[in-house]
């Protein structure tokens, strides 16, 4: 699988407010930071983070009108 195959499924998993799906596009070590994650999330903790943002908003959604890859193991998502 590519890594913007594995970007698009995260994506996707959000969309579809589905913590298993994101989480297992995460390598075991994988984590999640944003502004408000107050440091890296990982496993429960993400799965936790995810449901208090789903509940938070309701309306929450993503969508990437451009994705590619910038470098190995890099991709990058815009609108």
């Amino acid at each position: 699988m590519t890594s913007i195959e594995i970007a698009k499924r995260y994506l996707d998993g959000w969309v579809r407010r589905d913590a298993d799906a994101v989480l297992a596009t995460l390598t075991p070590d994988g984590t999640y930071e944003d502004p408000s994650s107050r440091g890296p999330l990982s496993g429960e903790a993400f799965r936790g983070y995810m449901a208090g943002l789903w509940a938070a908003f309701p309306d929450l959604t993503f969508s990437a009108e451009s994705i590619g890859e910038m470098g190995p193991d890099r991709v990058a998502a815009g609108r």
